[in-house]
């Protein structure tokens, strides 16, 4: 298993997979509250939930700014960005949807994934100084 090559890159993929977390979150929660504000025609409930689309909608925005610059310490792929690269064979999507679900998830909870692209698991955690090899 790899580890990152900086602790700041180590952080850079934390952050944005809980950021990526928060907004699978927020646009599930977003489009429960406009269908649901729409279905009981609330008009208080329709401004909130458009409210709150509005800001899942920036929070994807600031998302994808944050994402871009986050690559694969190997193969130098951008790992947040929806690249039309083929996926490597060994990576399979979370729920049989999303790539990227699969890896932040994994980065959050399991604190290791697999890049999408070349295939090789890296380590999403801090190594410690006896830790290291020579």
């Amino acid at each position: 298993m790899h580890h990152q090559r900086s602790a700041y890159s180590l952080r850079r993929i934390r952050r944005v997979a809980y950021h990526f977390l928060l907004n699978v979150v927020l646009g599930i929660i977003a489009i429960s509250a406009v269908v649901y504000s729409v279905y009981y025609q609330n008009e208080t409930w329709l401004y909130a939930s458009l409210g709150g689309v509005v800001f899942w909608l920036i929070s994807s925005v600031f998302f994808y700014i944050k994402g871009a610059g986050v690559r694969c310490s190997l193969c130098m792929t951008p790992l947040w960005l929806g690249s039309k690269c083929q996926k490597h064979k060994n990576v399979k999507p979370a729920l049989g949807v999303s790539y990227r679900l699969g890896m932040a998830t994994a980065v959050v909870f399991k604190g290791h994934y697999r890049c999408p692209y070349c295939g090789e698991p890296f380590s999403a955690l801090k190594i410690r100084g006896d830790q290291r090899r020579g």
